[in-house]
């Protein structure tokens, strides 16, 4: 190769090199991007995506709360337009994913999480939200009795994972198995302070044909 050729190819090596860097990133779809809040209208939430000159789109009923210029957010693309619309973008869907995570890591490890019920299955039970991961919630392991004129939607309360499937993302969650464990967890600590002939203060719960009920 003449110093001609070797220069001639150089050059075109560096050209490709200084408009590669030049270029901006490809958006593929499922991939999660960050962007910064730039508008809202009644629609959509429009973001600047980090690190290119696009804005993309969010559904506003992705947002449980209000969203407000400035905040940053995660989201998922749906769809990409044309350079100039940008690309339709999903929080809704990166929240369940990184959701997805959290609920898997508690169930491993038999932590409790925090639920809120979103909508109730008439005679069978109620949708929990946890995470951002709708959960089922028979009616059986609720363990709860509301009070007169308090309504179930948005109620939070704390439950243990009983069941996940990791292939359709779907799970169930009981109440009843925590409360269950915490009544262990006392009387386990309670029995290491009492000894045959103590006198201790209880209510009657219960009276059957075999005993009492105290607590």
């Amino acid at each position: 190769m003449t110093n001609k050729e070797e220069k001639s190819t150089f050059a075109e090596v560096f050209k490709q090199w200084e408009q590669s860097i030049h270029e901006e990133p490809e958006l593929r779809k499922d991939q999660v991007v960050e962007g910064k809040i730039v508008s809202v209208d009644n629609d959509y939430v429009y973001v600047a995506i980090e690190g290119l000159k696009q804005e993309g789109r969010i559904p506003r009923g992705d947002f449980d709360e209000a969203p407000e210029r400035g905040n940053y957010v995660s989201a998922i693309v749906k769809r990409k337009e044309s350079q100039d619309s940008g690309c339709i973008l999903s929080k809704k869907e990166a929240d369940q994913r990184k959701g997805w995570e959290i609920v898997k890591e508690a169930f491993k490890n038999g932590y409790q999480v925090t639920g809120r019920l979103v909508n109730e299955i008439k005679g069978k039970g109620y949708i929990v939200n946890v995470e951002g991961v709708e959960l089922f919630l028979p009616a059986s392991q609720l363990s709860y009795k509301f009070k007169e004129g308090e309504t179930f939607k948005n109620k939070e309360l704390e439950f243990k994972i009983i069941e996940l499937n990791d292939r359709t993302r779907s799970g169930v969650v009981s109440r009843k198995k925590l409360l269950d464990e915490v009544n262990e967890e006392k009387w386990d600590a309670l029995l290491l302070k009492l000894k045959v002939g103590d006198k201790v203060k209880a209510i009657v719960s219960k009276i059957a044909s075999f005993g009492v009920f105290v607590k």
